[in-house]
């Protein structure tokens, strides 16, 4: 029950590479291409690990801007955010990347009690 929430974001990854059926790219993949990030942490990010690499926070804040978390600028839209992030976890930092990486690191730890893998 912990991971409940983590994981409808993995099965909504999921889902979307799914209903594309390889006609194109999927959100993960897009955002994987855009940041540059190795595929190594994108599969780590689906089991809960957090890298403080650059291309990584571009790869989150793609997705979080996909998912519809945070617009362009960075700025989370509280409309979209579950409930249980808005308090605690969608606090704008010094950068979108920077942002987005924080809300889920902090939306995981809260989840699941941990800090991540």
């Amino acid at each position: 029950m912990k991971y409940l929430a983590f994981t409808l974001l993995v099965i909504a990854l999921a889902a979307e590479i799914l209903t594309t059926n390889g006609s194109q790219p999927t959100m993960e993949e897009t955002c994987a291409n855009e940041a540059g990030v190795e595929q190594e942490k994108v599969k780590g990010f689906k089991k809960g690990k957090f890298y403080e690499d650059s291309k990584f926070k571009d790869y989150v804040f793609c997705l979080s801007k996909k998912i519809g978390y945070q617009n362009d600028a960075g700025d989370f839209r509280n409309d979209f955010l579950p409930v249980i992030a808005l308090s605690k976890c969608a606090v704008k930092k010094d950068t979108p990347q920077e942002s987005a990486y924080q809300f889920f690191k902090c939306y995981y730890k809260d989840l699941t009690g941990t800090e991540g893998i």
